[in-house]
């Protein structure tokens, strides 16, 4: 053994060997842990959704935890000694708090409060990765899908015609044609953000960065809340405590954790992969609310989630085989 503070050649490079192998190593498990948490933890949100929707109105609940979580985020950041946003960061915080936020959750959120069942909902955000092929399909610098992508297409919206069509007495996990274009509208927004969000200027925090991508989404939510009057019929005293246990929940786990996971994983893998959620997170919110809701799963909410999840899987494996356009230079997140 060499003396303290003796060169070792030999031990030097054993060290540095072991450390560039077991870089890799991390990157792997972090973003495989990433995908568990949007995978696992995103499909929950679905029935923590129509949970706080019995008593906090969809917009007003939606300004309260995205604000909440947007505070916290940005703390976090300059808590580690980020640097300030600039107003192009701001600005493409905006663009995407809106189609995210205001368009994407206020949508699914809307459309539960109205009635539409957790299951049911998460199926029609199923949908997300067959928008996200053909809105990515459609940028520059992009290949046109195959013929198996505009098969799995086919496949996942006959699924959603299949949850729309009314069927007596079989599931009650079955939409209007209202919900249905809300909760559309709403996946095309979101699918559209996940394309155009690694193009963007953005911090190089990435707390930074989805800390104000929430804290403006926030802001868009109180100002749809005030436009449609939610604000002013609003109660504090009214929530009641499921409601309040599953706010807590979306800004805690569906907000803080899923969101810094789905933005992290934008930036490593690109959203084509990152929309492979979509396979999961049906079947955990159905689960979750048949077994907690009260919800039934009938023959067309099971013949709907064989379409659109085999039509997902099709337009994967061929859109997985097209690269995602790389994220524009010095734009790179560091993942504090």
């Amino acid at each position: 053994m060499g003396e303290p503070g003796t060169h070792h050649p030999g031990r030097s490079r054993f060290r540095v060997d072991r450390l560039r192998s077991s870089a890799p190593q991390c990157a792997v498990v972090k973003v495989l842990a990433a995908f568990m948490v949007v995978y696992l933890v995103w499909g929950s949100t679905y029935f923590a959704l129509a949970r706080g929707v019995e008593t906090i109105p969809p917009l007003v609940l939606g300004a309260i935890r995205y604000s909440i979580a947007g505070l916290v985020m940005v703390g976090i950041g300059f808590s580690r000694g980020a640097a300030r946003p600039n107003w192009s960061h701001v600005g493409g915080a905006a663009l995407i708090g809106f189609l995210y936020f205001l368009c994407g959750n206020g949508g699914v959120t809307w459309a539960e409060a109205d009635g539409l069942g957790s299951g049911a909902a998460a199926l029609l955000c199923a949908t997300s990765p067959l928008l996200t092929a053909i809105i990515a399909a459609m940028l520059p610098g992009q290949s046109r899908p195959g013929w198996r992508a505009g098969l799995g297409l086919l496949l996942g919206f006959a699924g959603v015609v299949v949850l729309v069509l009314p069927n007596a007495g079989d599931s009650v996990a079955v939409a209007t044609g209202t919900q249905t274009l809300a909760v559309l509208f709403a996946s095309f927004a979101w699918s559209f953000g996940a394309v155009i969000a690694p193009r963007l200027a953005r911090p190089e925090s990435i707390s930074i960065w989805v800390g104000l991508q929430m804290l403006v989404g926030g802001a868009w939510m109180t100002a749809g809340a005030a436009v449609t009057g939610e604000l002013r019929d609003f109660s504090p005293n009214a929530i009641s405590g499921p409601s309040l246990i599953a706010l807590i929940y979306l800004i805690v786990f569906g907000s803080l954790l899923t969101f810094s996971a789905f933005n992290y994983l934008l930036q490593v893998v690109g959203p084509t992969r990152t929309s492979t959620y979509a396979y999961v997170n049906p079947v955990v919110a159905m689960a979750l609310g048949w077994a907690f809701g009260g919800e039934m799963i009938g023959k067309s909410a099971w013949l709907a989630m064989v379409l659109i999840l085999v039509g997902v899987g099709v337009t994967q494996w061929d859109s997985m085989r097209v690269k995602d356009a790389p994220a524009p230079k010095g734009a790179v997140l560091a993942s504090d």
